[in-house]
């Protein structure tokens, strides 16, 4: 997740505090303003590249050459990474008009998950009990799982299209993310968010440079979704019943 979707990890207080049922309305609309600042390039926790790919994937996904995508982390913050994928989902909606965030994020796995056989190795082995005890249907080969990431692991011997990406490593100053839920926060969760608040601003190793609106992942990630839908589509016409492919977008955290 970090370094490869973008750099998120310190967002983890907020994630850990509110991803609850009992705020569920609070965290759509935090995430729905949180995606729209992402888009703007008001915040930077997400990389740039991510933005079109997340455009492809959704084109996929909806003409049925993928099955859909999932985060893979090592982040020990299994709220963290789900949270990603809703804000993934969320900003997949956002760019496509749609009334409510699509399900093509299906799948969050953190470094505790417990149906890992190793924790913290990315392999196929992980990859498909994962899917399986989420109740989705694993690839039917090893050509049918896209993976990005910013290091080697595993996976990548053991599949064809294993994307490694360049770091991203810019880090947002958390004052503008506070700035920006500040606003938004309910009276009754008030007392819950001053205390994450302070979490956030003891994490602060911001960057001062300019929010990035450019990125070396560009060409290899969006490269790399398109030749694997493209590979899907040819089998998808031979076969026109079968959804081929699970993917997946996410890091190592």
């Amino acid at each position: 997740m970090d370094e490869c979707v973008g750099v998120t990890h310190y967002l983890y207080p907020f994630a850990h505090e509110f991803l609850r049922r009992d705020t569920s309305k609070f965290m759509h609309t935090a995430l729905t303003a949180l995606a729209k600042s992402e888009m703007r390039r008001h915040t930077g926790y997400l990389r740039p590249a991510l933005f079109p790919v997340l455009e492809e994937v959704y084109k996929q996904w909806k003409s049925g050459q993928i099955a859909g995508a999932f985060m893979y982390s090592n982040n020990s913050s299994h709220a963290l990474v789900d949270m990603i994928r809703q804000l993934l989902n969320t900003i997949i909606g956002l760019q496509q008009s749609l009334p409510h965030p699509p399900s093509v994020l299906q799948m969050a796995v953190s470094g505790q998950t417990p149906e890992r056989p190793s924790s913290f190795v990315k392999d196929w082995a992980g990859v498909v009990a994962c899917l399986k005890s989420n109740g989705l249907t694993p690839p039917t080969s090893k050509n049918d799982l896209l993976f990005f990431d910013d290091m080697p692991h595993v996976l990548e011997r053991q599949i064809s299209h294993y994307c490694r990406v360049p770091k991203y490593t810019f880090v947002t100053p958390q004052k503008i993310f506070i700035a920006l839920i500040t606003p938004l926060v309910p009276p009754d969760l008030t007392s819950r968010w001053s205390s994450v608040k302070h979490e956030l601003t003891s994490l602060e190793h911001s960057s001062s440079s300019d929010i990035p609106s450019s990125d070396k992942g560009l060409v290899p990630m969006v490269h790399a979704i398109r030749a694997f839908g493209s590979v899907n589509a040819h089998q998808t016409r031979k076969h026109p019943r079968k959804q081929r492919g699970t993917r997946k977008i996410r890091r190592h955290g």
